[in-house]
Order: C-alpha cells, then structure tokens, then sequence
C-alpha cells in the first residue's frame, strides 16, 4: 500500500476504532506469509484494551506515521510492544500504544471464519513465534517442495 493509501486507510479506521467499530481489512504483502495471505484472506480488527493483547495475537499498527502494517505481537512491557512479521526473523519495537489501532479478532478465509481463540490459530501462533529464528529455512524448504513440479 502506498503512503497517501495509507494515510486515506489511517484516517477512516482511526475514526471507526474511536467509535469501538469493527474494521475489514485485506491483508497486503507477504509479511505475514504463510498465515495470512494476500488476496486469499481478510481479517476483522476491532480496538481492545492493550491489557487484553497477548504473545502471538495480530496487531494493526501505524508504523513511522505512515504505512499501516499487521504483525504478530512477540513481547510486550509496560510502554511498549515488539512485533514481527510471520514471514520474518526481525522483531520490530519498541512500538508505542499510540501508534497501536486494533488487534485482528478474525480471519476470513474463503468460507471459513477463524477467531483468534481458534486452538489451530493459536497452536499455529505459539509455533511460529517459537521457530523465528529458523523462518527463513522453513520457508526455503517450503519453496523447494511447493515448486517441484514447475
């Protein structure tokens, strides 16, 4: 998504998070690849308490004032919160509550609905926070097998 796109999406899901609405989003990029993916899935992000985020949930942030990114929620203090992309090895922070929107309560997925409480989503969380280090080896592999027969 390009920075003025990002400012128009800022502005809109800011004004519905104020207002304690729900938001539909379609995830872009491949940060967050395999769990979401772009043109497959949408998520439903909806303003909690920062209280009520944990280890492995999908935040909405705006990053650097400018591009809204959806990362996983890898540790938090007081203050601040550290994310990451499913699809990368680098934890990014301190993030600031301000810059926080929302957490993604659920993923459509053609014509299924996962809440964030799904135990596969959960399990699928949790293992994927624990293999960040090996991510990309994951991923070469995935590759490797997916693209044997082209």
């Amino acid at each position: 998504m390009d920075v003025e796109k990002s400012k128009q999406a800022y502005a809109f899901i800011q004004k519905e998070m104020q207002l304690h609405q729900k938001v539909c989003i379609h995830p872009q990029g491949y940060s967050m690849w395999p769990f979401l993916k772009e043109g497959r899935d949408s998520v439903i992000v909806k303003p909690l308490p920062v209280s009520s985020m944990h280890r492995g949930d999908i935040i909405l942030y705006r990053r650097n004032d400018q591009i809204l990114v959806l990362h996983r929620l890898h540790h938090k203090n007081k203050k601040d919160f550290f994310l990451t992309g499913d699809n990368q090895t680098k934890i990014e922070g301190p993030v600031r509550q301000k810059e926080i929107l929302g957490v993604v309560t659920t993923i459509r997925r053609k014509k299924h609905t996962f809440s964030r409480f799904h135990p596969l989503w959960l399990l699928t969380s949790h293992l994927w926070l624990l293999f960040r280090p090996i991510k990309p080896y994951i991923a070469h592999l995935y590759h490797k097998i997916y693209n044997k027969g082209e």
